[in-house]
C-alpha cells in the first residue's frame, strides 16, 4: 500500500470522478485508474462501482475512508519531518571565492535564504577579482570560486550555471544606443573607444577571434581606459567614457541606468558559473549551497 494509492482513492471520492482526481493529483486518468485498482487488489476490495458514466463508491470504500484520510496525513506528517532533518543536516562552512559585486548583487540574497533554508550553514566570502580567485582556488584557500568559463586550466574544473553572451553597452545618448539589429564587433571596435580589461583574457580572445585588432584591446593607441574589474567598465561606460563588451549577466546585476546593450554579430556566446579544483567532491553544505546559488542565478539573470 503506497501513499499514492491512497491519495487517488481519497480524490476520487471527494471529487466523484477519476478525470477532476486526475486534474487535482496532475496525473492521467489512466494513473489514477491504476492506483486505484491497485489498493483494490492489495485489500481485495471493490470500491467503486460504474453506474454508465457514473462512479459510486462502495459501502467497503465509505467505511475505508476515514481510515484512509487518517494514514494520509500520518504519512505527510512522517515526510515532513524527514525533509526537516535533512534540512537540519546541513551543516558546516562553505568558503567561496568572488568578485565584490558580484557578492553583493547575488551572494548576498543567496546567503539570506540559505539562512531560511540551512541555519547551520555558515558562508565566508573572499572577494577578489577572477584572476587572484583562481590562483587562491588552486593553492586551496576556498573550494568554489564564481565566474565566467574563460581560464582553462588541467587542474580546475567549470561547472557552468547560467548560458549568456558578451553584449555591447553604450550610453543612451549614444548614435548606436537605438536600433535592433546585431552589430558587427570589428567594425564598432575600429570606430570606438573601446574600454578594456586591462589582464587580456577569455572575452578579449573572443574579441579577437571575431576580428578586434589587437592594439585596440591592449590599448597600444591609448583607445580607452582600462580596468581590473568588469564591473568598473560597466561604471565608467555609465559614466560616458566610451564602450565596452562585457557579459550580459554582470550588466543585468548592476543595473545601471542610462546604459544601452547591443548584441553583436557573430554572437559571442560564454557561461556563468564556478571554478573547483578537478576531482574534489563538493560536501552537502558546498552542494545545498551551490543549489540555492543556480536558482538565484536563473531567476536574475536567466533570459
Amino acid at each position: 500500500m503506497t501513499l499514492a494509492q491512497l491519495k487517488a482513492f481519497s480524490e476520487v471520492m471527494a471529487t466523484g470522478s477519476v478525470s477532476l482526481a486526475a486534474r487535482k493529483l496532475y496525473l492521467t486518468q489512466p494513473a489514477v485508474t491504476k492506483q486505484v485498482r491497485a489498493l483494490e487488489e492489495e485489500l481485495n476490495l471493490l470500491l467503486f462501482e460504474r453506474s454508465g458514466k457514473r462512479l459510486l463508491p462502495t459501502t467497503a470504500a465509505h467505511d475505508l475512508l476515514p481510515r484512509v484520510e487518517k494514514l494520509i496525513r500520518g504519512m505527510e506528517g512522517l515526510k515532513k519531518i524527514r525533509h526537516a532533518r535533512k534540512e537540519a543536516e546541513i551543516d558546516g562552512v562553505v568558503l567561496v571565492g568572488c568578485s565584490s559585486i558580484f557578492a553583493q548583487t547575488i551572494v548576498a540574497p543567496v546567503i539570506a535564504l540559505c539562512r531560511e533554508r540551512h541555519p547551520n550553514m555558515q558562508v565566508i566570502l573572499f572577494e577578489a577579482s577572477m584572476r587572484d580567485q583562481l590562483q587562491r582556488l588552486r593553492k586551496g584557500e576556498f573550494r568554489i570560486a564564481f565566474g565566467t568559463g574563460y581560464a582553462k586550466d588541467a587542474a580546475l574544473e567549470f561547472i557552468p550555471f547560467l548560458e549568456d553572451e558578451l553584449v555591447l553597452i553604450v550610453p543612451e545618448n549614444h548614435e548606436l544606443a537605438t536600433g535592433e539589429e546585431r552589430l558587427p564587433v570589428a567594425e564598432i571596435t575600429r570606430q570606438e573607444s573601446l574600454i578594456a580589461h586591462y589582464y587580456a583574457g577569455g572575452a578579449e580572445a573572443l574579441l579577437r577571434s571575431a576580428g578586434v585588432p589587437r592594439r585596440l584591446l591592449m590599448n597600444e593607441e591609448g583607445a580607452g581606459p582600462r580596468t581590473t574589474h568588469t564591473s568598473t567598465m560597466i561604471a565608467l561606460v555609465a559614466h560616458g567614457l566610451g564602450v565596452a563588451v562585457v557579459p550580459r549577466y554582470m550588466v543585468r546585476l548592476l543595473d545601471y541606468p542610462g546604459l544601452v546593450l547591443r548584441e553583436l554579430d557573430p554572437p559571442l556566446p560564454i557561461e556563468c558559473g564556478y571554478y573547483r579544483l578537478r576531482g574534489v567532491l563538493l560536501a552537502p553544505v558546498e552542494a545545498a549551497f551551490l543549489e540555492v546559488m543556480r536558482e538565484t542565478l536563473l531567476e536574475r539573470c536567466g533570459a
